[in-house]
């Protein structure tokens, strides 16, 4: 377990290490997504094999660092986060949190489990692209310390650590 905390409303949350066994878990939560939470996540809407695709894609990279947030109660799936490391000292960061479990603290959480957890293996150089009218995750970004500049259609995120 990387974290345990209770987000806005009360609700015990553990953010974890996704672990090969988690792979079909981590697809239904996925598969779940509306059409404009998957918008968000994989800036497209994705069939349901399209999504098993992406997220075996995620979980099996041997450089990614994949983090599942699940409500400590019964263990369901309210939040994934991906942090793929790109370079020596860099990383993507990318989030989604179940539509019904949006705007209570999840992302933040799985934002700063996924910094911390990354900067234990040496990152210290963060990015993001977001779409430009995803307020709550730019309030996020912004609120993390990260820094945007606008492309098409998008936003980039980053973030430098200073290196201690």
């Amino acid at each position: 377990m990387i974290a345990q905390t209770s987000v806005l409303d009360g609700v015990p949350v553990v953010v974890e290490n996704a672990r090969p066994g988690d792979l079909d878990q981590l697809i239904a939560f996925a598969q779940k997504l509306s059409p404009a939470s998957q918008q968000e996540r994989f800036f497209a809407v994705l069939n349901a094999d399209a999504v098993a695709s992406e997220m075996r894609n995620e979980m099996t990279e041997s450089r990614n660092l994949s983090l599942l947030a699940r409500r400590a109660r019964d263990g369901r799936v309210l939040g994934h986060a991906l942090g793929a490391v790109t370079g020596r000292d860099r990383a993507e960061v990318a989030f989604t949190v179940a539509d019904e479990a949006r705007h209570h603290g999840v992302g933040t959480l799985l934002l700063r489990s996924l910094m911390t957890e990354l900067r234990d293996r040496g990152v210290h150089h963060f990015e993001a692209v977001t779409q430009f009218d995803n307020r709550a995750m730019l309030r996020i970004f912004e609120d993390a310390g990260f820094r945007f500049s606008p492309e098409l259609g998008c936003v980039e995120a980053h973030l430098d650590d200073p290196v201690p």
